[in-house]
């Protein structure tokens, strides 16, 4: 059976950020003002990790600099339950790996970005899935951000939690 990858990915972030909408409507005036017009070219971006993934059954991870938004797309090649898992073992948890993207990468450093969207997508077999999280500056009027809890372990959970 024959998929429409960029499709699959535009339809699962559609869905997500109806989730994330729902869940926390602060979020409304970024997501429009960042996210949805560029999801298309995010996906043309994503189809080629997505093809590499399947066929050799890595992670393959993309940033894109589009300032002010640094958007890093982790397209993994197995179901969601073992996202959490995969993460701390790789790069010392989810959390580690977006506080490095947000404090060491070049797009925050020299390329004028101030908010983080970072989005995984996972494609099993006939099976996919999307979480995101989306950090933004304090400075932004909105202010309020979402982080992908899916895609935490126990230990980071409870960190956050204490931490908001």
């Amino acid at each position: 059976m024959m998929y429409d990858e960029s499709q699959i990915f535009v339809n699962q972030m559609t869905l997500h950020l109806n989730r994330i909408l729902t869940n926390s409507p602060g979020t409304r005036d970024f997501i429009y003002e960042f996210i949805t017009d560029r999801m298309e070219e995010l996906a043309q971006y994503a189809h080629g990790k997505i093809n590499l993934s399947l066929e050799d059954g890595l992670e393959h991870s993309i940033i894109l600099a589009m300032p002010p938004v640094c958007f890093d797309m982790c397209i993994l090649p197995f179901a969601m339950d073992k996202a959490a898992s995969y993460f701390a073992h790789k790069y010392g948890g989810f959390g580690a790996l977006l506080s490095k993207i947000k404090n060491q990468h070049p797009a925050f450093q020299v390329q004028d970005c101030r908010h983080l969207v970072s989005i995984v997508y996972g494609r099993y077999e006939t099976k996919c899935w999307i979480n995101m999280s989306i950090i933004i500056s304090k400075q932004h009027h909105c202010g309020v951000s979402v982080i992908a809890e899916d895609l935490l372990t126990d230990p980071e959970l409870v960190f956050i939690r204490k931490s908001i």
